[in-house]
């Protein structure tokens, strides 16, 4: 069974630069985001906005500090999501 972990950052700035940085510090060996779009709000039935990568989706949180969302990676390195 897979091995999954929540890590929650608090930071004073939201900035995909910054998930960047915590990304290659916590997983190393690379990262893939596990969505295959984002909703905005989050769980809608009937979404604002939908985004096709967690790239989009981090640009726009950048500039709506308002709204809150989650994104989820695995490891690149065979053997760590296992």
């Amino acid at each position: 069974m897979p091995y999954f972990a929540d890590c929650y950052i608090l930071v004073n700035t939201r900035s995909p630069a910054v998930v960047r940085r915590l990304l290659s510090v916590f997983l190393p060996g690379g990262a893939e985001e596990n969505a295959e779009e984002y909703e905005v709000p989050r769980y809608s039935d009937k979404p604002r906005q939908v985004f096709n990568n967690a790239n989009s989706l981090m640009a726009y949180m950048e500039t709506h500090p308002e709204e809150s969302h989650a994104i989820y990676w695995q490891s690149l390195i065979p053997g760590d999501s296992t």
